[in-house]
């Protein structure tokens, strides 16, 4: 009978098969062949050895027993000549065994050290914050949470990016510091594939945030929230997604049945940085409102209140400012009309240091008489145009002056001082900004070039705006506070034709703040802070959104500091809970007020949120009070 030439090929593929099935299919393979070798071996073993009165059965189990000990266990070896000659046999066939499994061990330890290593490792526990993707905010995004966490038991952030682990690891350890409170965990993957997200264990968390490194599209973001969709099938856990596009966020957050919070990075910029021209002082009670650090936004239960109105609400918390109200359906009010009435279930929206602060201290009816007031705003008067100079340029800097508009007088002026090298300054021709007179400049080179260029007018404030397009982030900044210290240096020189004014300066990376205190501005816009801390906050309560939507949109109620004198004359004592009700007679709700100090080294220096009632104060010229309502113009 002729043999089968291809048997040989066909045992090789077989056992190409196997090992490609990996290490522990070989190992098992290696088992069975002892085995069988241990056998027919005890089984010889048996036979020679066999006495007239032994059972087979029993000497072959005897024997085999002995075999399989001395190959797989390290036993002594059979003590009889004729299973001595086999010794040779088996001694081989234990130590073939003994290294393969040692190497199979050895090399899974390797895997997965190195996958550990590299980031790879899945995420078991539940009820961490997990941020996918990666940009400049994750360091203030962290530094948040961190602050958030500090009553937390065991706090954990995994950051899962497609950035190398030890890349990650060096980035966070350089700008974070020590973080006090808080576990960072790195993973090392691609957020838009489903099969690597789940080794994040999304479904667990408490909640996500996805960081968009890309300015220029919001597709990756798109993929990660529809990844995380198709892994989530319980849509439980609150997302928080930093974008660009008006027209997919609106499209995500109405389409997904679940928490999805959009937060729109340049145009959260584009709105505070508006609104801090309108007021000095205003940006750091944004920022106070939007960090974790001093007072926020909490939501108080207003039991004792139901049946009493909003304009009640407002004196009756020692510790807390009252803004709004939540009604029993979830529908948010921001500065209602003041006769609002209070049912069962709704909660008051209220600005303390903590939720635990918002303790009912009683109605005071005793100001029903100022809260009561016929008091109007004065009937529109005559304002002189206001004459702004800005200082670099970018397409950040046409949305400012879009949303500073409609708060400008007629016949205002802009003077645009950019180096046209690195900035796109098309959007200054033709007509941009209606009713809005735009002269144009080339950046000088020197000092006294630029005292040339601003000699002779009196600006009403001077905005120095970050360049983004043509140069790193770093570079940018540097030249806002060179143009800062320039600036304060003509200021102060006397007989140089340039009046000292207030100065804003936009700075698009938070890590320069302590040298911006030292080259000294009244308002400093924190760009990459500004939506981290947004993010921060929607992630730890999504709830929170449609009040910051409210506030920073000047169509809305938003935050004011008007001068003090509109509501109290000046130089008499006053309690900070007889001005919230004088403000509640204009129909608004008052946070806090300002003194008027030198703050150029601190920012917040003269600005007191959420003050207790009782506290009493006398208003001088410059004073002003912080207040939510309606912006006038």
């Amino acid at each position: 009978m002729a043999s089968n030439p291809n048997k040989p090929n066909a045992i090789r593929e077989g056992l190409d098969r196997i090992i490609a099935k990996g290490s522990l299919s070989f190992v098992f393979l290696i088992f069975l062949v002892g085995l069988v070798v241990n056998f027919v071996v005890a089984a010889i073993t048996a036979l020679v050895e066999l006495e007239p009165k032994e059972n087979y059965l029993s000497k072959l189990a005897n024997e085999m027993w002995i075999n399989v000990n001395f190959t797989f266990l390290g036993g002594s070896g059979p003590d009889h000549f004729w299973a001595r000659v086999f010794i040779p046999i088996t001694a081989v066939l234990a130590i073939g065994v003994t290294a393969i499994i040692f190497a199979y061990t050895t090399n899974k330890l390797s895997d997965y050290l190195t996958e550990l290593r590299k980031g790879k490792s899945p995420i078991t526990f539940t009820g961490h914050t997990l941020i996918l993707g990666w940009s400049n905010r994750i360091y203030s995004v962290i530094r948040e949470l961190d602050i958030a966490n500090q009553n937390q038991k065991n706090p954990v952030i995994v950051v899962f990016s497609n950035m190398d682990r030890g890349e990650m690891e060096t980035l966070l350890k350089a700008n974070l510091g020590d973080v006090k409170h808080t576990k960072i965990i790195t993973r090392e993957g691609d957020p838009t594939n489903i099969n690597e997200l789940t080794r994040a264990n999304a479904p667990g968390s408490k909640s996500i945030i996805i960081l968009d490194a890309s300015s220029d599209s919001d597709a990756t973001v798109i993929s990660t929230i529809l990844a995380i969709q198709a892994i989530d099938k319980s849509s439980l856990v609150p997302i928080v997604a930093e974008m660009d596009s008006d027209l997919y966020s609106e499209a995500l957050e109405e389409s997904l049945e679940r928490s999805i919070s959009i937060v729109r990075s340049n145009q959260l910029i584009t709105r505070i940085t508006a609104q801090s021209t309108r007021a000095a002082g205003l940006t750091p009670v944004l920022l106070d409102l939007l960090d974790f650090d001093g007072d926020e936004i909490y939501f108080g239960l207003a039991t004792e209140l139901i049946g009493h109105t909003y304009g009640d609400s407002l004196t009756a918390f020692e510790e807390a400012a009252i803004i709004g109200l939540r009604n029993s359906e979830g529908i948010i009010f921001v500065n209602p009309p003041g006769d609002t009435v209070i049912g069962e279930g709704d909660h008051v929206i209220a600005i303390a240091k903590d939720d635990d602060r918002i303790i009912f201290a009683g109605l005071a009816p005793e100001l029903d008489s100022i809260k009561n007031q016929a008091r109007e705003l004065a009937a529109h008067t005559y304002r002189e145009p206001e004459r702004i100079l800005v200082l670099g340029w970018s397409q950040m800097g046409h949305n400012v002056i879009s949303e500073m508009l409609p708060f400008l007088p007629p016949n205002s002026t802009l003077q645009v001082i950019a180096d046209s090298r690195i900035a796109d300054i098309s959007g200054l021709t033709g007509d941009p900004f209606p009713g809005l007179a735009i002269t144009y400049t080339e950046a000088p080179t020197t000092v006294g070039q630029l005292a040339d260029s601003v000699s002779g007018t009196r600006y009403d404030e001077v905005m120095i705006l970050a360049y983004r397009e043509g140069v790193s982030a770093h570079d940018a900044d540097s030249r806002t506070l060179a143009t800062i210290l320039v600036m304060n240096r003509l200021f102060s020189v006397e007989n140089n034709g340039v009046e000292p004014t207030r100065l804003i300066a936009e700075l698009l990376d938070s890590k320069n703040l302590p040298l911006a205190k030292v080259a000294s501005a009244d308002d400093l816009v924190m760009s990459d802070n500004l939506a981290a801390l947004l993010i921060a906050q929607l992630s730890e309560n999504a709830d929170l959104k449609p009040i910051f939507d409210d506030l920073f949109d000047i169509q809305g109620a938003t935050i004011n500091i008007y001068p003090i004198e509109r509501y109290v004359p000046l130089g008499q004592d006053i309690s900070f809970q007889e001005l919230v009700a004088h403000a509640y007679s204009f129909g608004e709700s008052a946070i806090g007020y300002r003194i008027d100090l030198d703050h150029r080294e601190d920012a917040q220096a003269g600005v007191r949120l959420n003050p207790s009632k009782s506290i009493r104060f006398t208003p001088a010229a410059g004073d002003g009070l912080i207040v939510v309502g309606p912006a006038t113009v």
